[in-house]
């Protein structure tokens, strides 16, 4: 149902509201954390482990309720559920019954088993017990996930020793929704160990395009099929299927009958884009030169608005202000990346949150050498097309940070935790009015 206020921030972000009955302080994190996850079950908004003020890795979790209003009330520690090895910059999934917790490393370096706590019908979170065996057989980071049928399945990455590895590893997933042990999936070891890869399903195809093997980026593609149970078979190399520039830690997507690439590191930053022809059976043309971005970025923003695709900021050899978009096309082919004149007046910077209200994209915080803490904003036309960013001052009372969270309740958006040098427990919210 639509809501019957204008979406816009309201006069600043803030600590406490006047409410009818009387002020109330607003909530608190029990324990300053950062890197924690964070996940709503029910009417509940959990933040489970994390690090701590002292860098320290927590097992602890926390809650607060959320009312019907959105707002969230104060936060309490969870008693007796705990995280079985604390760590912190994990990943979580839900399924109907359970809440599992997927790390790959805590505060040594070690390899963590998978936790599971099961949830009732009411969100409350049972006790987290580790599955047994660890996450993953290999530990390893800047890989790649996929789920095929009933499988989840991690391809290539970068190891303890920070080699690139071609393993293949996969769990399946049960009907009532549990996860199984990660197992070594030699039938579909890649061709070439790499980390920062890129990959996708097409067709009866799963893909592995460029990456880094250690020595040097990566062109090639290699693709292994998914036969009817979900299944993969035999990675191998694609002929003919090359990138015209080598390249990892890329953008991929693919639009219609096309798999684009664009940006990504490959002995320089890269601004370039490629795209690959999708045939009628799944296979793949060879990358051509095609759409590219005006500027290198890395951790830019990215927001889909109407037919327009847009990458706001970034981190590169510069810290970018300016903003672009680019048309998406039903036919797989995308326009050209163009600059939005007059929509880079906010200042440049990375790491910094976003978020789309009514007819408003909101930036805020983020690092340019400082924290900031200011908040920008830039209305959105019908045709999804951006206006000009303007500051929002009324809105930059809040403490300067990054790395925090950020959620949109009802009509408020709430900032918790982060970093402004130590880990944070504080929140603040500004009305959406």
């Amino acid at each position: 149902m639509a809501p019957t206020f204008a979406l816009g921030l309201g006069t600043l972000f803030q600590r406490e509201y006047d409410q009818a009955g009387g002020g109330q302080q607003m909530p608190r994190l029990v324990t300053p954390r950062t890197s924690a996850g964070s996940i709503v079950v029910g009417d509940w908004l959990y933040l489970v482990g994390g690090s701590g003020g002292s860098g320290e890795h927590l097992g602890s979790v926390e809650r607060a309720r959320m009312n019907p209003a959105g707002c969230i009330e104060r936060f309490a520690i969870v008693p007796g559920v705990t995280l079985a090895n604390p760590r912190a910059g994990f990943g979580m999934a839900r399924t109907a019954s359970y809440l599992y917790v997927i790390g790959v490393g805590n505060a040594t370096g070690t390899n963590l088993p998978i936790e599971r706590a099961a949830v009732d019908a009411d969100g409350n979170l049972g006790l987290f017990q580790a599955e047994g065996g660890p996450a993953l057989q290999t530990p390893r980071n800047a890989f790649r996930t996929e789920v095929v049928g009933d499988h989840v399945y991690v391809f290539g990455g970068s190891n303890a020793a920070g080699a690139a590895v071609r393993s293949t590893e996969s769990a399946r997933i049960a009907d009532d929704g549990v996860l199984g042990p990660f197992e070594a999936y030699a039938a579909a070891d890649l061709v070439t160990a790499r980390w920062g890869l890129g990959t996708a399903v097409v067709g009866e195809y799963l893909y592995v395009v460029g990456g880094f093997d250690g020595a040097m980026a990566l062109s090639g593609a290699e693709r292994a099929r998914i036969d009817g149970s979900g299944q993969l078979g035999a990675f191998e190399t694609v002929p003919g299927v090359t990138l015209s520039q080598a390249r990892n830690k890329f953008g991929l997507v693919v639009v219609g009958n096309g798999l684009h690439v664009f940006g990504g590191v490959g002995g320089a930053w890269l601004n370039s884009g490629e795209r690959a022809p999708i045939n009628a059976d799944g296979s793949l043309g060879d990358f051509q030169s095609a759409t590219s971005m005006t500027a290198p970025r890395h951790d830019a923003a990215y927001a889909l608005a109407g037919n327009h695709f847009y990458a706001l900021g970034g981190d590169t050899p510069t810290v970018l202000a300016s903003v672009e978009r680019v048309s998406l096309n039903v036919s797989g082919n995308l326009g050209s990346f163009a600059e939005v004149t007059g929509a880079a007046a906010w200042s440049a910077r990375y790491g910094f949150g976003s978020v789309v209200a009514g007819r408003y994209l909101y930036l805020y915080g983020g690092f340019d050498g400082s924290l900031r803490n200011d908040v920008w904003r830039a209305p959105i036309d019908a045709a999804g097309n951006l206006g000009t960013f303007t500051e929002v001052a009324s809105a930059a009372a809040w403490s300067a940070r990054n790395a925090f969270g950020s959620a949109v309740l009802g009509n408020f958006l709430y900032l918790y935790g982060g970093s402004d040098g130590s880990a944070k427990n504080d929140i603040w919210s500004a009305v959406l009015e």
